[in-house]
């Protein structure tokens, strides 16, 4: 990574964000498998060791019923 970069992310706190489309790939693992890859990149490609905090999701990309609400603000996600 450049210095430049890594300047730029310097005293930031990493975030994440991890969704799957059912319920099945969820407890299947999915969720928690690209949570530790991302967390592992994070770590050794990129130096960054501050924990990040995470946000996940299950829900399908093109089904309307699974529409739910934003990890940051609480507010329904709204497609287009």
């Amino acid at each position: 990574m450049s210095a430049e970069i890594r300047a730029a992310l310097k005293g930031r706190e990493p975030l994440i964000y991890a969704r799957v489309s059912t319920k099945k790939q969820e407890e299947g693992g999915s969720l928690d498998r690209q949570v530790k890859e991302v967390k592992d990149t994070l770590k050794t490609g990129y130096g960054i060791k501050r924990k990040p905090r995470v946000f996940s999701d299950v829900m399908s990309g093109t089904r309307p019923s699974g529409i739910g609400k934003s990890p940051v603000d609480g507010k329904p996600l709204r497609r287009g």
